[in-house]
């Protein structure tokens, strides 16, 4: 195994697990595990090669900065909106959505950025757990291990929150 391949491996599995600590974590210490985990997943996927999953950080990056610098969720809303809609822009123009890969990526990305734009709290939120199920075939076709384990851990997180999440009274 080449340097290169273990060193995307060690990013993308050690943002893992600093994104996923990050949800049971204090509030002060989440904010920057919601920042580091996807910043060393961005280096990973850089590492990868892969486009798609260096964009999808890269928004959800934004939206962990937006929490460490504590900016007002409306402002946090349309600056994830507007990553999102250059993402997407790069990924339809760039050539980087390939006919092997199909819409899978391109399609979580988007719900993603909907997802953490649309809801004060994203981890109890159903589009974030839905974007995780096109990410993660998109993961399988494209052999990033790393993040299918991620999507499909993040899933299971994001069901649990949904399904034991209390209603308001």
């Amino acid at each position: 195994m080449r340097v290169e391949t273990l060193l995307a491996n060690a990013f993308a599995y050690g943002g893992m697990i600093i994104s996923l600590a990050g949800v049971r974590a204090k509030r002060d210490i989440q904010k920057w595990c919601f920042f580091i985990g996807p910043l060393l997943l961005m280096a990973g996927a850089y590492l990868f090669g892969n486009t798609v999953f260096i964009l999808l950080q890269a928004v959800i990056v934004l939206a962990g900065l937006g929490g460490v610098l504590n900016l007002k969720p409306a402002l946090l809303s349309w600056l994830t909106m507007l990553a999102a809609a250059l993402a997407l822009a790069i990924l339809s123009t760039g050539g980087y959505v390939r006919a092997d890969w199909g819409l899978t990526g391109p399609v979580g990305l988007a719900l993603v950025a909907l997802g953490i734009a649309s809801a004060p709290r994203p981890a109890s939120n159903h589009l974030l757990f839905w974007a995780g199920v096109p990410l993660f075939i998109f993961s399988i076709i494209t052999h990033a291990w790393p993040f299918a384990v991620l999507n499909f851990l993040w899933g299971i997180v994001l069901l649990h929150t949904m399904l034991t999440k209390r209603p308001h009274s």
